[in-house]
């Protein structure tokens, strides 16, 4: 239709070789169009709200899966290939719409007005993994024994390239912690090393070592630690997953939990957790953080009754044929729109009572930035 009104001084067999189609496919894929157009216009409004809900509520489900949860939960039928058409249109929306609140939003603005103060600071940008990576100190407190933990982040793949354990802060320690990120990833920064101001990474090893490797070393200003907000935002869950995975791991290990525990025996013990910890932050973050995988989704379905769910399905399908006979006949008035289309619908209702964090959460879980791996 669009190439008749584009071109309208051509015919036909023209506009068709212009497009490398012939009548016969020409014809095919017009009544197919009209086919889905007439079977999307027959989904309920409510259906499709129900698929945007869970798709921000569940990012990490797939169409399959996605499917699955919403027949278990009784909300709405829709295929694994429309569901996914759908997760997509919202990836896409709540990227744009997160992009235009923060161009708008007071963050924006202060950055803007420190950047341009009388000592102005440029952080470097990433561009690419190992460009540039970020260094801090945190602590935390196991069996009574208090140990230091040492995290270099990569701002752009958001990837722990190390997690040192340490007893007390130095510059020494910095160093192996910087060495052994380098020897995991098979790479140094390009651009840049971040850090705050602590007089460990300003003076001592850490400092020599990163200029006699030429490495560019950024200090961030003084007070100021949201120049350093991609780690700094990430050190109370690190912690908080290093505890849970010590805590549990100590049913295990009576060894440790006896009297006569050596300082050593703890310190290797936290070091075998942090370890773990920082694979888990790597690879498996999503399912860990909601509390649920698909495979228990699976189980779950499998594990219960399939009687009330065929008759949910059953009756969703005749809802569906009755209401394409009603709008084929004229009896049920209603625009016909197709499934992206009130899937953009029910998106701006939903987003639009989001506040910024709750947008900037969903947008990053969508795009799975948190998860990327370092081949």
């Amino acid at each position: 239709m669009n190439h008749r009104v584009k071109y309208p001084d051509l015919i036909e067999k023209q506009r068709l070789e212009i497009i490398e189609m012939t009548p016969r496919s020409m014809i095919y894929l017009e009544k197919s169009s009209a086919e889905r157009k007439s079977r999307e216009s027959s989904i309920p409004a409510e259906d499709v709200k129900a698929v945007v809900e869970q798709i921000i509520e569940y990012p990490c489900m797939g169409g399959v899966k996605g499917s699955l949860k919403l027949i278990e939960d009784k909300r709405a039928l829709i295929g694994e290939t429309m569901y996914d058409e759908v997760k997509e249109e919202v990836r896409c929306y709540l990227e744009e719409e997160y992009q235009r609140r923060r161009r708008e939003s007071e963050i924006s603005k202060n950055s803007k007005a420190r950047q341009d103060a009388i000592e102005p600071f440029v952080k470097p940008i990433p561009l690419k993994p190992h460009d540039v990576w970020s260094i801090d100190y945190m602590f935390v407190t196991i069996l009574g024994f208090k140990f230091t933990l040492c995290p270099i982040y990569d701002l752009y793949a958001q990837y722990y390239c190390a997690l040192g354990v340490g007893d007390t802060i130095g510059g020494e320690f910095a160093r192996l912690t910087f060495e052994e990120a380098q020897k995991n990833t098979g790479h140094i920064p390009e651009k840049a090393q971040i850090s705050d101001n602590d007089v460990t990474f300003v003076n001592g090893e850490f400092y020599n070592y990163l200029a006699n490797h030429k490495i560019n070393y950024v200090r961030i200003p003084k007070s100021e630690p949201w120049w350093n907000g991609e780690l700094e935002s990430g050190n109370r869950d690190l912690r908080h997953w290093i505890l849970v995975k010590a805590l549990k791991g100590l049913v295990q290990r009576i060894d440790l939990t006896g009297r006569g525990t050596s300082r050593e025996e703890v310190l290797g013990y936290v070091t075998e957790c942090c370890q773990s910890v920082r694979k888990m932050l790597n690879e498996q973050i999503p399912r860990v953080k909601f509390k649920t995988t698909p495979q228990n989704v699976c189980d779950n379905i499998v594990a219960k009754s399939h009687a009330s769910q065929q008759q949910f399905i059953e009756s969703k399908k005749q809802q569906r044929l009755s209401r394409m006979e009603g709008i084929k006949n004229g009896t049920i008035k209603t625009k016909s729109k197709t499934l992206l289309e009130k899937a953009k619908s029910a998106l701006k209702k939903l987003v639009g009572k989001m506040s910024d964090n709750e947008l900037f959460v969903s947008n990053e879980l969508l795009h799975n930035r948190y998860a990327c791996i370092i081949n």
